[in-house]
């Protein structure tokens, strides 16, 4: 369905959509402050959610799904607020830029500037620059795999956990099962939507090669190796195209050596966490705060 939409289109849809869904619902509470964050080519927006409590609050760097080319920081409010709330993390949410204006990798630079900024700036926000994680979901959720890789490299031990909630962690691939079971277009994600939202992302450029490191910015799943990435919490929906190859991920951390715990919430679509209030959204956002809160992440 989505693919019968101009960008436009969908971008007000989604906006209206989850505006209906969480007008009364929406949780208070939560201070917010928006900052503007200088990137290469322009500027983006941090919205930071501060709970209550004492400092250094614990930081969750959050990257919205809409993929790629859809969703900001309006849409993902809702539930950035829930998070804040529930794990009394300071939570910074990251209105990257969206193709088809922007087209890979301008989402992930910004999502690296936006990384680079909150170590700087940890202790000036109250938060602990040795606790930074990272969250996303969908497309936000590629970028935070692909973030949290490329961190590793860069600043070995600079991000300590992870939350990839029904990630994107390769191209689309029609035979999976979970595209031949949920990919039709009664279900919220079609397969023929996400293989109109990779082509928006990339554009009319060739797949990245291996071993380059925008491979890795776009594939997770593909990544050579994953040892030493920080431990994983990963929320898989059942009825979801996704499905597979979010479990795939989590088996290849599992086989590095990573702790990672996995989620699969039976009878839900793509989407369920975040769109609207709902028993499920309530129980992830719960998953996500308890663990986030444990003192090993195993």
């Amino acid at each position: 369905m989505l693919e019968r939409f101009k960008v436009g289109t969908l971008r007000v849809l989604t906006r209206a959509m989850v505006a209906a869904n969480w007008w009364r619902a929406r949780p208070s509470g939560v201070q917010v402050d928006d900052v503007s964050l200088q990137v290469d080519g322009g500027r983006i927006v941090l919205r930071c959610y501060r709970p209550g409590g004492d400092k250094p609050f614990p930081l969750l760097l959050f990257f919205h799904g809409g993929g790629w080319v859809s969703g900001d920081i309006g849409t993902h409010d809702a539930l950035c607020r829930g998070l804040c709330l529930a794990s009394g993390h300071l939570v910074v949410s990251v209105d990257y830029r969206l193709a088809p204006e922007r087209r890979f990798p301008t989402a992930f630079l910004d999502c690296r500037a936006a990384l680079d900024w909150l170590h700087e700036q940890a202790p000036l926000l109250g938060g602990d620059p040795t606790r930074i994680r990272i969250c996303g979901d969908s497309a936000g959720g590629n970028l935070a795999a692909a973030i949290v890789i490329d961190a590793q490299r860069r600043r070995p031990g600079g991000i300590d956990r992870q939350v990839l909630i029904y990630p994107v962690a390769d191209q689309p691939d029609s035979s999976r099962p979970s595209y031949v079971a949920y990919g039709g277009r009664g279900h919220a994600l079609s397969g023929d939507a996400m293989q109109w939202l990779w082509r928006t992302y990339l554009g009319d450029r060739d797949l990245p090669e291996p071993g380059t490191p925008e491979h890795d910015w776009l594939m997770p799943l593909r990544v050579d190796d994953l040892q030493g990435l920080p431990p994983a919490l990963i929320l898989l929906a059942e009825l979801d195209v996704l499905r597979d190859e979010g479990q795939a991920y989590a088996d290849r951390l599992c086989a590095a050596g990573v702790a990672t715990q996995i989620k699969l919430h039976p009878g839900q679509q793509h989407g369920f966490v975040g769109l609207k209030p709902s028993p499920a959204h309530r129980q992830a956002v719960a998953q996500i705060a308890d663990w986030l809160c444990c003192e090993t992440a195993s």
